[in-house]
């Protein structure tokens, strides 16, 4: 049997993405809004925001 490869607090967002091709757009507009290149990513505040994808559905 073979273990599946956790995924890694920086992998999570790449993984959505990949998952939910609608979210690319809405979620570049939200780095590019929140983060300069020096700053770390805040999981939390992203997949906040990927929820309210659904909510705005």
């Amino acid at each position: 049997m073979s273990l599946k490869k956790e995924i890694s607090k920086q992998e999570v967002m790449n993984v959505l993405l990949a998952a939910c091709s609608s979210y690319k757009n809405r979620w570049l507009q939200y780095y590019k809004e929140n983060y300069d290149d020096s700053e770390e990513q805040l999981l939390y505040s992203e997949l906040t925001d990927f929820a309210y994808l659904f909510i705005d559905l």
